[in-house]
């Protein structure tokens, strides 16, 4: 029991360390100025005290020292000759001498003190242009991510309800949250955070759950009468016994997780019913029969919600489908196949179903083709 208490609390101060270095919380222009000042450090000729001059800049700044180091490694030894004639031959121009086209024969014929004068020269100034470019390619990079703070401290908090599972399970887990745009949109979804009833087919280990409670956490949460916090009946179900297990250990105190097989198990009702990135793994009947499944097990007025990629996506859906047959060959699963379809078709075979079709890209950031449809079971929630 102590030693399990100890390595708590070893991880949660790993976690507050990492947060420390990182920083998660900033600002677009601060992640900026961050690798700006890294790669202006890595341009000095100062080799062994680019990681100091980055902890004492972090410091004094606030800002990221892993960011500020990262950009540092500008200077490393495959970028160090070019880099080093690059400064040296700019040095000679800004002081008025000929950029360097040979090689001196032996030390005697080199004049140190210009040699030395250039390179100072040249270093500060190849520093301030590329810490310039480096700046405007990472605020712009930086701002197609932006989030809130409120946002920002949503997915950190729901990455650390998985620290008691291990750090890597951490990590992965805030990877996903932070970099995959489909969690933003499930906690900004009306229909879920009003939910009484949720259904998550295929729910891994639980990350929607594990942002969606911190949305209904944070400021403006929907509330009882009591004052305590509104939490959906959440049922998970996923035909891995290892996610499952780990999304009970970590997230079972506000929802439950099932080993089932999507295809086959009866579904329970629910007002909300998530399949994300489920049914390319089904062949073409399969997708059918699950979904006329979730239509039955929908009341009027319920709410399917289903990510896929959309197989008219052009190079989007090539980048997805070469992820996809990537992850499966990592995992072992050599022969595994996959159905698409375009959005179109996913559209028709909803509509087909009775269910009334929105759709929109939730692809953001990312370079797949990924779209989000929202069905709607036509009728007022409550009705027989």
């Amino acid at each position: 029991m102590k030693r399990a208490t100890r390595q708590k609390g070893l991880r949660h101060w790993v976690v507050r360390g990492f947060e420390l270095l990182v920083r998660p919380d900033a600002t677009p222009g601060a992640k900026a100025a961050a690798f700006a000042v890294g790669v202006f450090i890595g341009c000095l000729p100062v080799y062994g005290l680019h990681l100091v001059l980055s902890a004492v800049v972090a410091r004094l700044t606030r800002l990221s020292l892993v960011r500020i180091y990262l950009g540092a490694h500008i200077g490393n030894p495959l970028t160090a000759a070019p880099l080093l004639y690059l400064q040296l031959g700019t040095g000679n121009l800004l002081l008025g001498r000929p950029w360097p086209l040979h090689v001196p024969s032996s030390l005697a014929q080199v004049d140190l003190a210009a040699l030395g004068a250039a390179l100072v020269v040249g270093s500060l100034a190849v520093g301030v242009i590329l810490a310039a470019l480096t700046a405007v390619l990472t605020l712009r990079m930086a701002r197609v991510w932006e989030r809130s703070p409120e946002e920002v401290k949503e997915v950190e908090e729901a990455a650390r309800h998985y620290l008691d599972a291990g750090i890597s399970y951490w990590g992965f887990a805030r990877g996903k949250l932070r970099h995959d745009p489909l969690y933003g949109l499930l906690a900004g979804s009306r229909d879920l955070l009003k939910a009484e009833r949720v259904l998550d087919l295929g729910c891994g280990m639980g990350l929607v759950l594990a942002r969606l409670h911190e949305r209904l956490s944070g400021a403006g949460s929907r509330q009882d009468g009591e004052g305590s916090l509104h939490v959906p009946d959440y049922v998970g179900l996923d035909a891995s016994a290892r996610r499952v297990e780990l999304a009970n250990k970590c997230l079972g105190q506000w929802g439950t997780f099932q080993v089932a097989d999507i295809a086959k198990v009866d579904l329970p009702g629910a007002d909300v019913i998530l399949l994300m990135d489920v049914l390319h793994y089904l062949p073409a009947d399969g997708q059918v029969e699950v979904l006329g499944r979730v239509v039955q097990a929908l009341p009027p007025g319920g709410v399917l919600m289903m990510r896929e990629a959309d197989a008219a996506g052009g190079w989007r859906f090539l980048a997805t489908r070469a992820g996809e047959r990537l992850r499966a060959l990592l995992r072992g699963d050599w022969r595994r196949s996959f159905c698409y379809r375009t959005l179109g078709e996913w559209q028709q075979q909803l509509t087909a179903l009775g269910l009334d079709v929105s759709a929109q890209s939730a692809d953001q950031g990312t370079p797949f083709a990924n779209a989000m449809l929202t069905a709607r079971r036509p009728g007022n929630r409550g009705e027989v």
